[in-house]
């Protein structure tokens, strides 16, 4: 049996490697307000490198066992199925990426008509400039 996830993903697409320092990802959904923050190089990889004042949504975290320049954050992940959502990301204090939507979701069942699992999910692309 083939399984799925509901929920949003944005999809996090740096113009380049992510760059050493400080970072903020500031992201509202239905109303809520999260912040995260955290630093690359990544601490460990027993560790997360992002602190947020919620569970919801994860940011990923990739590259703890490769070389500190491979180091990156990636995908905003939600479990839910929010209808506004906004992320803004900072390094080092200065916009490098932002960006605002109405996500339109997809129903699929994997294994089939009338088989479950039944699952809804969208994902939309967020660009990030270093420069």
């Amino acid at each position: 049996m083939i399984g799925c996830q509901d929920g949003l993903v944005v999809r996090v697409q740096p113009a380049e490697a992510w760059p050493h320092g400080e970072y903020r990802f500031d992201i509202q959904h239905d109303g809520a307000n999260v912040v995260c923050t955290g630093i690359l190089p990544l601490p460990s990889c027993d560790r997360r490198a992002l602190l947020c004042d919620a569970p919801e949504p994860t940011i990923v975290e990739s590259g703890c066992a490769l070389d500190p320049s491979a180091h990156a954050f990636g995908d905003v992940v939600f479990s839910s199925t929010p209808a506004d959502v906004t992320v803004a990301v900072s390094h080092l204090g200065r916009m490098i990426g932002s960006g605002r939507w109405n996500p339109t979701y997809q129903t699929s069942q994997p294994n089939g008509p009338g088989c479950e699992p039944v699952c809804t999910s969208a994902a939309v692309e967020l660009v990030l400039a270093f420069e």
